[in-house]
């Protein structure tokens, strides 16, 4: 089982392509990101709900190739 860890945004972009900060804040109010988690005054993400939210846009792509 993997352990969950938390991650900054700017890791949340370099695992999403290379997106920027902003972009990463863009996808949280839009819903397509989950919400942060504080540590201190620093907004963090979950690395397994962020890698749950790649799997789901894999999953996408490959239910629109087979359409």
């Amino acid at each position: 089982m993997e352990t969950d860890r938390l991650i900054s945004f700017r890791v949340v972009g370099q695992m999403l392509g290379g997106v920027c900060v902003r972009t990463v804040r863009r996808k949280i109010a839009a819903g397509e990101l989950p919400e942060p988690v504080y540590f201190g005054k620093r907004p963090m993400l979950s690395l397994l709900e962020v890698a749950a939210v790649i799997e789901e846009l894999k999953q996408k792509r490959g239910e629109k190739g087979r359409a």
